[in-house]
């Protein structure tokens, strides 16, 4: 007997949103696709002088699809990207660019 399975490759993230939560706090929403299947998410950060930093969570980890980043350095720009990950495989990543308050 012969099995067959598909996957298609999750679609990205869309309409990505930023709150500022103070000169060195923003708070990053999105919403997911219509009928996307996924399990994890990666979430990457960078700034234009530093390495990224990039995490990845269960979608149960995350189950209002936004995440808060703290600590940031006040004036600098800063590039956050959110991928789909399911089955291994992951989708391209949607990005915001945003520059925190001085």
């Amino acid at each position: 007997m012969s099995f067959l399975a598909s996957f298609a490759d999750p679609l990205p993230p869309i309409s990505m949103q930023m709150v500022f939560r103070g000169p060195t706090s923003i708070e990053v929403s999105w919403f997911l696709p219509p009928g996307v299947t996924f399990d994890h998410y990666r979430i990457t950060i960078r700034s234009i002088s530093g390495p990224p930093s990039s995490k990845i969570y269960s979608k149960e980890e995350l189950l209002l699809n936004r995440a808060v980043f703290d600590s940031l350095v006040p004036g600098v720009r800063y590039t956050i990207e959110v991928s789909l990950r399911s089955n291994g495989i992951e989708s391209i990543p949607r990005s915001l660019v945003v520059t925190t308050c001085r």
